[in-house]
């Protein structure tokens, strides 16, 4: 089946600004991670108030969900989110 164990990461969330210096970085590793996800821009009010649900207070933030949605994982940087993808990635 293509469902993700638990404990795996499905999707991911970001939330990124466009002012933001290390955000680009952060959306194009997960952009080529192979994950699906949404990038989720807190300079909108609609991403702010997003945002401010998760408790996010820095950006880049991605947030790693497993196949229930739930959160597993915060990232801020591409060091971060490899050191938590690519061990999983290698054992598959």
């Amino acid at each position: 089946s293509s469902r993700a164990p638990s404990g795996v990461a499905a999707s991911y969330l970001l939330f990124a600004r466009e002012t933001c210096p290390n955000c680009p970085a952060v959306k194009e590793y997960l952009a080529r991670s192979g994950l699906p996800g949404a990038v989720c821009d807190v300079d909108t009010p609609e991403g702010l108030e997003r945002a401010r649900g998760y408790g996010i207070l820095a950006s880049p933030t991605a947030v790693l969900r497993d196949a229930q949605g739930r959160e597993l994982y915060r990232a801020f940087t591409v060091t971060e989110l490899r050191a938590f993808l690519e061990p999983v990635a290698a054992a598959v």
